[in-house]
């Protein structure tokens, strides 16, 4: 009889116990170790993704001294280098309708332009309102690379058990990554491979394939062929 008690209870124990040990572990599965199980495809740049926007340049001219000044043409110069590089739009040359020399210093902006290499035909001038002293306005738009502001501290970096990247993980990358691009259209579409050389090319084909230049026979082995004499 007493045997029978002691294995009632030890049977009730080790359920008890069981019970015990099941409630503890799914108490213990939260949200943080469920995303253990599952692959996590969270990828800086996908949260930050780098896109490409127009802006505008631009960039005035005093109209008070009559006529474009060394440092303008300098300027102005500059101004239509980067437009050839850059420019999605035509270049705007707004002058002030009021100014007594706007019209004939718009005239020297565009001969400017010109200089540089801006198409004519990418040139547009009008004038706005405005008196004496209104400077001309120069605009184009061109395409920048940009992505997501910084500064998503939103998980408290001191409790988290998931082992992923925290929010604000690789936006500064991206950031400087955008900025530094010379060109922001190579994030859109590829650029179209150069012509190639023959010229270069030829002669390491003509060693490869056991000539040398003027037709003659080589003795040499093919590279990479591995042949021996024994």
């Amino acid at each position: 009889m007493l045997n029978t008690l002691n294995r009632l209870s030890a049977a009730r124990l080790g359920s008890a116990l069981l019970l015990g040990t099941t409630l503890l572990v799914a108490g213990c599965s939260t949200d943080e170790f469920a995303m253990l199980d599952r692959p996590a495809h969270d990828n800086f740049y996908e949260r930050y993704p780098i896109k490409v926007a127009k802006a505008p340049v631009k960039m005035g001219v005093g109209t008070r001294t009559g006529s474009l000044q060394p440092g303008q043409i300098n300027a102005v110069a500059a101004f239509g280098r980067q437009a050839v590089q850059n420019a999605y739009s035509s270049v705007q040359i707004s002058y002030p309708s009021g100014a007594q020399n706007g019209r004939s210093m718009a005239s020297e902006v565009g001969e400017v332009l010109l200089q540089q290499g801006v198409p004519a035909g990418m040139i547009t001038a009008a004038s706005y309102p405005g008196g004496t002293g209104e400077p001309i306005q120069l605009s184009y738009t061109r395409k920048v690379a940009v992505t997501k502001e910084c500064g998503d501290w939103s998980r408290d970096l001191s409790t988290t058990y998931a082992n992923t990247d925290y929010p604000n993980f690789g936006c500064a990358v991206q950031h400087n990554t955008a900025a530094m691009v010379a060109n922001p259209q190579d994030f859109e579409t590829m650029r179209p491979m150069d012509p190639a050389l023959a010229s270069l090319r030829m002669p390491g084909l003509m060693l490869y394939f056991g000539q040398e230049e003027g037709g003659k026979a080589s003795t040499k082995a093919p590279a990479g062929s591995g042949g021996s004499d024994g």
